[in-house]
């Protein structure tokens, strides 16, 4: 950069864009941006998804336990059960939480472009949606820490204690996890992809992509065979929608 040499090549995923902005190099595919710009796999990402994941299989364990522990006390018989904080109020805001979390994790998973599915990617309506359950799975959190707090001191049972920090631990695992998510899936969106191409323009960064088919013709046929008027004309340089500058052929020809 400091001698004015442009570099083409590949953006490194696991850092995002930024270096790339900063940097200013060509990139050889439109796709980098797949990849690098809407969900890049970086530390944040992974950790975040890792948090979910957790969180969801912890709810899991959760209601197995409930239910061995009901299986155990009708089996022998036994009226133990827990004290009424940790009872009827902690489990209604649960079971919520549980539902608005599943239905969250589905939608990041369908609104997320690689390494998640993505297929709903740009849908305005639907990155909407996923956005309001993200506010209302925070809200729903906050409440039931509220619920758990009450009943932490309203009753002696330690071991209820114990289950409701355990509880409350998977609860914010995945909401701090959504949370990070969320906006990510914002990125495909209108004003994203714009946002992105606003970025791309003033970092002046060209897509110069890898011409194997050209490659292969040159040097089956020989250069002269791309001279004559009948030759394909193929794209060596694009700019992102937004970016201003013309596109460049094989021939020389602006496009």
């Amino acid at each position: 950069r400091l001698l004015g040499i442009k570099v083409t090549g590949h953006a490194q995923r696991s850092r995002g864009m930024e270096p790339i902005y900063t940097q200013g190099p060509d990139l050889d595919h439109v796709e980098e941006y797949l990849y690098t710009a809407f969900n890049p796999p970086t530390t944040g990402f992974w950790t975040a998804t890792f948090g979910c994941v957790v969180g969801l299989f912890g709810f899991f364990l959760m209601d197995v336990s409930s239910a061995l522990g009901a299986l155990r006390r009708r089996v022998f018989k036994q009226a133990s059960s827990p004290p009424a904080g940790f009872g009827q109020p902690v489990t209604k805001w649960f079971r919520i939480f549980k539902g608005l979390a599943l239905l969250s994790f589905i939608g990041l998973f369908l609104s997320l472009t690689e390494p998640f599915s993505g297929v709903r990617a740009g849908k305005s309506a639907f990155l909407v949606t996923v956005g309001g359950l993200t506010l209302i799975l925070l809200a729903t959190a906050v409440a039931l820490t509220r619920t758990v707090w009450n009943a932490w001191h309203d009753n002696a049972a330690t071991i209820w204690k114990w289950r409701s920090l355990v509880l409350m631990g998977f609860v914010w695992r995945f909401e701090l996890g959504a949370s990070f998510l969320s906006p990510r899936s914002w990125r495909t969106s209108e004003e994203g992809v714009t946002r992105i191409a606003r970025e791309t323009k003033v970092a002046d960064i060209w897509m110069t992509p890898t011409l194997v088919v050209l490659d292969y013709i040159v040097r089956q046929k020989g250069t002269n065979s791309m001279s004559s008027s009948n030759a394909p004309t193929c794209v060596t340089s694009v700019r992102l929608p937004g970016a201003s500058g013309s596109t460049t052929t094989s021939s020389g020809a602006p496009t």
